[in-house]
Order: structure tokens, then sequence, then C-alpha cells
């Protein structure tokens, strides 16, 4: 067998771990196949929309973590924007390549992963509600109470940052301020629809503060 067979060594072009191993010793190959798979780093490959991508930039901090393991977030970086893109149901979807800076020993490949990309951060910012901000006459305010006579004022405030859930303030109120938010009660609006009645239909007296 030795002399009709000669022991080929493979050569890895890369330093790297193995973490395939498509044959068994004593099969037949050819130059088409892939003996083993290396792999010389992870990268998290996130799917970013359309609408969102252009918020995204090389060298922008992200945070990865795994649906298996959600306790664990790693520290990481955008280091690559596909160019071109793919449509998933009707959305045109861009790959972005994520790089953790280290490599939890419960990361394989193929698994899912939630990324958070940070576009902008502040520290010590003063957060409110979005729902907390009203527009009037093209001006941004919020309803301030006094703690003392729990009168009801309205204040301009100049907004910063925000996200899906919150706005910064940039001034107008201060940290211990008590700011009025209003909300539609919904749970009065299902117990009409129990009881017959159009649950879509304006409600008076419903809301809450």
């Amino acid at each position: 067998w030795k002399s009709v067979y000669n022991a080929t060594p493979l050569i890895a072009p890369i330093d790297g771990l193995v973490i395939v191993r498509s044959v068994e010793p004593g099969q037949t190959v050819t130059t088409a196949d892939a003996v083993i798979v290396l792999s010389d780093r992870l990268i998290v490959q996130a799917d970013v929309d359309e609408t969102d991508i252009g918020s995204v930039a090389v060298g922008q901090k992200a945070v990865v973590s795994l649906d298996a393991y959600p306790e664990i977030s790693v520290v990481s970086i955008v280091d690559h924007i596909s160019y071109e893109s793919s449509l998933v149901n009707n959305v045109m979807i861009y790959s972005v390549d994520i790089l953790p800076d280290e490599i939890p020993d419960v990361f394989r490949s193929g698994m899912s992963a939630n990324v958070d990309i940070i576009i902008k951060e502040k520290t010590d910012a003063i957060l409110l509600p979005a729902d907390a901000v009203m527009n009037r006459d093209g001006r941004e305010m919020v309803m301030l109470q006094d703690t003392l006579n729990g009168e009801q004022k309205p204040v301009p405030v100049v907004t910063g940052m925000r996200d899906s859930g919150n706005v910064e303030i940039v001034s107008g109120v201060s940290a211990g301020d008590a700011v009025i938010v209003s909300y539609q009660d919904y749970s009065a609006l299902l117990a009409a629809s129990a009881s017959g009645s159009n649950p879509f239909m304006p409600a008076r007296g419903k809301g809450r503060k």
C-alpha cells in the first residue's frame, strides 16, 4: 500500500483552528475536495436593512450576544460593510462583518447572534421617555409639575440623541424634575371591546399622567 500510495502532507496556508474534517484516513480524495477547514478568526455577519445601513460605519463599536448564551456580551467592532445587497422578504439587506475583541470558548460557527451597533454614545445624559416630549408650534416641550403645589406648566426643551424609547434632554429640565408623561390606557379599550362597543372609537377621560 505504501509503495502505491505515497503519503501526501497537507500544508496549511494560515495559522488557525481545524473546525471541519470532511474525510477519514484511507478515503480517496481529489484536488476539488475540501479535506479540512481552518478558521483563523471568528467573524459575526450581521444583516442590516437599507434604512439603517446609512448609520453604520467601519470602526463603530458593537455588542454581540448569542441566543444560546444571552448572559455573555462581547465588545466588538464593525470591520466591513458589503457593497452588494441581497433581497430578503422584499427588503434590501447588506451584510456587515463584526469582529469581536475576544472570542469566548462557547462561541461556535453557525450560531445565531444578536448585534447592537453603537452609532453614538454619551455619558451622564438626562433621559426622558419619548412620549414625554411634545411638539407645539414647531417647538419641543415637556410638562413639568411643581413638587410643592402640584401646578403643571409647559417648558421648552432642547433635545439631543434619541432611540426608539428615550430622548436626551440637553437643556430645559434638570435631573430630579417631575415630568408628566401622558399615555393611553388600552386596558379600558379592551374592556370596552369585551362589552360589545367599538374599542377603536375615541374614549374620553381614559388618559393617565
